[in-house]
This record gives C-alpha cells, sequence and structure tokens, in this order.
C-alpha cells in the first residue's frame, strides 16, 4: 500500500469545510489535536474518497462512543476508557492502523498486540492539559488482522481509530494554529516518521508563519527545512501554497503575499513539486465583482468555505494523475 500523507495546519484538519465542527464534545479550541471525522467535505476527506474511488482502496473509522460499545467500557467525554485487566479487542481488515488517544490524570501504561505479536507500546506521563492527544501509527502486512489494547497501568483513553486498506491510503495529519517549524519540531516523529509515507502532500502552513511573526525569508529557511525531512524519509512530496486571505492583508510590516511568494521560493530551493492552489483561487477571485468574492471562497478570513476545499482536493488529486501515481489501469478523470 502507498501512503499519501497530508500535511499542515487547520486547512489540512479541516477548519472551513462544512461539518467539521459539528459533534465536537467539548468545542474545538485553536491548535485542537482531535482528528475530525471522515464524514465532513475537509479537502483532505475529498481526496480520500476521490482516490479511494479510483483505485479500489478503503478505510474505515471508529469513533470513541463506536468503541465504547465494540469494548464494552466506560464512556468518558470524549474517550472510551480502558482500564486493566478489561479485554479489548478488534478486528480489521487493511494494511494501516491509526489510533488516536489521550493521556488521563494519572500516568498510563499500554500494548497493542495484532495477531498476537506485541506491536507497539506505550508509557505515558499524566496529561499536560485537556487537549492532550497523540497518535500511534502501525504499519502491517495487508490482509485481516485482530488487534487487542493491553493496559499495564492507569488507564488508555481512545479518542478513535482509523485503518486503511488497499492500494492507496490518504492520511490526514494537519494540526491546527501551527507554523512550519512547530510542526517540524513538535509533531513530525508521531505524525509522519511513524506513518513512512510514499507521497507528501505539503500545505504550506502560510497563515500560521504569517501570524508568528518571522520575517518571510525566515520563513522560507523553516519551510524549506520542512520539505527536506520528507524527502529524507524517502517520500516524494508536493507543496501546496495557502489560499489567499481576507481582512487586513498587513501584520507586522509584513504582507500575506510576501509569504505565499515564500513558499513558492522554499519549494523550488527544496526541490519539490508546486500545487499553487493559492495562483488558481485568485484567479477565481479576479473574475468576481467587488463584493462577491468573500462568499465564493471564505468561510472567515483566515479559512476557505467548502468550495475552496473541493479546489484544494481537485488540484491535489490532478497533481498526483500527472505524476502518474496511480496504476495505468485506474480510470483517472476529474473530481465532481
Amino acid at each position: 500500500m502507498k501512503t499519501i500523507l497530508c500535511t499542515g495546519d487547520s486547512h489540512t484538519w479541516g477548519q472551513g469545510a462544512a461539518g467539521v465542527l459539528e459533534g465536537f464534545d467539548p468545542p474545538v479550541q485553536a491548535g485542537e489535536l482531535r482528528l475530525t471525522d471522515f464524514r465532513c467535505d475537509s479537502y483532505v476527506n475529498l481526496l480520500r474518497r476521490k482516490v479511494e474511488e479510483t483505485t479500489g482502496s478503503f478505510s474505515k473509522e471508529w469513533e470513541a462512543p463506536c468503541l465504547t460499545a465494540l469494548f464494552e467500557v466506560e464512556y468518558r467525554t470524549p474517550c472510551a476508557c480502558i482500564g486493566i485487566g478489561q479485554q479489548a479487542a478488534m478486528s480489521f481488515t487493511g494494511a494501516l492502523m491509526r489510533v488516536e488517544y489521550s493521556r488521563a490524570g494519572s500516568p498510563c501504561r499500554f500494548e497493542v498486540e495484532i495477531d498476537g505479536e506485541t506491536s507497539a507500546r506505550r508509557e505515558e506521563p499524566v496529561a499536560s492539559g485537556g487537549n492532550d492527544f497523540h497518535i500511534l501509527t502501525m504499519r502491517l502486512p495487508d490482509g485481516t488482522h485482530r488487534a487487542s489494547f493491553k493496559v499495564t497501568e492507569g488507564e488508555l483513553l481512545l479518542y478513535r481509530i482509523e485503518t486503511y486498506g488497499g492500494a492507496f491510503c490518504v492520511i490526514n495529519a494537519g494540526v491546527g494554529s501551527c507554523p512550519s517549524f512547530r510542526y517540524r519540531e513538535r509533531y513530525f516523529e508521531d505524525y509522519v516518521t511513524a506513518v513512512r509515507p510514499d507521497i507528501v502532500l505539503a500545505e504550506a502552513h502560510t497563515i500560521n508563519d504569517w501570524i508568528a511573526g518571522a520575517p518571510p525569508w525566515e520563513y522560507v529557511v523553516n519551510l524549506k527545512t520542512l520539505l527536506e525531512d520528507f524527502r529524507n524519509l524517502g517520500a516524494e512530496t508536493i507543496l501546496m501554497t495557502v489560499s489567499p486571505i481576507a481582512g487586513e492583508q498587513a501584520r507586522g510590516g509584513f504582507d500575506y503575499r510576501e509569504y505565499v511568494e515564500a513558499s513558492r521560493q522554499a519549494a523550488r530551493m527544496a526541490g519539490v513539486r508546486i500545487c499553487d492552489a493559492n495562483r488558481m483561487m485568485e484567479l477565481g477571485l479576479a473574475e468576481l465583482e467587488e463584493g462577491q468574492s468573500y462568499a465564493w471562497l471564505f468561510e472567515d478570513d483566515w479559512h476557505p468555505n467548502g468550495r475552496g476545499h473541493a479546489i484544494y482536493a481537485e488540484l491535489l488529486f490532478q497533481a498526483l494523475c500527472q505524476r502518474e501515481v496511480f496504476l495505468p489501469d485506474f480510470r483517472l478523470e476529474k473530481m465532481s
């Protein structure tokens, strides 16, 4: 199975797409680490659906209420709670399992067995706050598997499980409110290295680097380093430029458009291809009469709406097609 990893900030996470904020209890916060579900129309979900439709691949999600019923354990908002000695096992088909869990109010030690063999162990200290969620990824032989979660200290709070099978998978590794340098420092190992991606579709974090206040030339260096880290893992990397923004364009003495151009420069310096979504969106906005642009593209000043997410997804799918990523016998067509 080839793994297509979508990295970035809240745009990748899904903010702005219809339905993305529904159902979160407690409500989302800046830098939210709980993953979004597969149902909303974020660009990663749209892209995943098209890739799966094209290649016959498949994915499945288990959210905490479902896991609570499956394992017959306590539900403690927003997680299924597995304690010491409780039986928690499930069967699934695929070649990759991704588990998101929260740290509890006491230290936790647990392991995951796949088909009777220990696949992963984690020792976790006490949670540092409410937004303390972590991801565990396991690559497996393709087939049907049985996973068991065994807690030896404390309790394991499971938020969601994702499984993927077939020729390709598309994984969401977006973290909201996260500039490029923070993504590399805090999230790279668990969100990227553990996946061992074949392809990285890297959304450029531009808005958050602009907000962070480092000048554009520092952003070039930070983003270039991140892109090179992707390539050093052996992943083919495509940089996607970030949408235009509405409202004030200047911050800290620098114009947002300078950062967009800096992202293009970083991609050229790192030797990666560019999927220039910003340029395509700017062309679309240029065709509109004054007063129409906000409703056409924006959910709020800094996030694209459903149309913006659809543009992201369409351009990324076409970029994959142009690279002949999919096998020749798969039918390639534009997303509807």
